[in-house]
């Protein structure tokens, strides 16, 4: 690769770096939405002293799912919207 920026990228490349920019952010996003509520549940507990929250006692292997999934739609989503912006006005991300 070269260092000037008037040479295009190798076309396989720049998808890679399209892909790179949905992919990253939704994976960060979906852990970030499955384990947030562990997390906050323990800041929860270690500021009132309590050791068993009923938070994560109900938490569901659904719930744990819908979570990461939901993080996955939102991250993928505003990656794309960025990839959609660099095609449309040509710009690499």
């Amino acid at each position: 690769m070269s260092a000037n920026r008037d040479e295009q990228d190798v076309w396989w490349l720049r998808w890679l770096k399209f892909v790179s920019v949905i992919v990253v952010p939704a994976v960060i996003l979906g852990v970030g939405f499955l384990f947030g509520p562990y997390f906050l549940d323990e800041q929860i507990s270690r500021s009132y002293r309590i050791h068993n929250s009923d938070l994560m006692m109900s938490d569901t292997i659904w719930l744990m799912k819908f979570r990461f999934w939901l993080g996955v739609a939102l991250g993928g989503g505003f990656g794309m919207i960025y990839v959609f912006k660099c095609i449309i006005r040509k710009v690499d991300p």
